[in-house]
């Protein structure tokens, strides 16, 4: 799946009220997430993307369900 279909799904996923999850930070180095709501997630979505960046988009799973992660990371999580 290309960039475009997979941002496409995440737009679905999103104002389908599907899960979504919020991290800040690598999940290696303890960073926990939490579900957050549809509003937070559409709100939050045109900020981010699929690939590498400080604001990455990914489909993972979060306590044995599929969720749409939301994850912002800072200079600090490159060290």
């Amino acid at each position: 799946m290309n960039k475009n279909e997979l941002r496409k799904k995440a737009e679905d996923w999103v104002y389908n009220g599907k899960p979504c999850i919020y991290r800040h930070g690598w999940a290696w180095k303890g960073a926990r997430a939490r579900l957050i709501s549809q509003k937070e997630a559409a709100r939050l979505l045109p900020k981010y993307s699929f690939g590498m960046g400080f604001y990455e988009l990914s489909f993972t799973k979060h306590d044995g369900q599929d969720v749409l992660e939301f994850n912002e990371l800072s200079e600090n999580d490159m060290y």
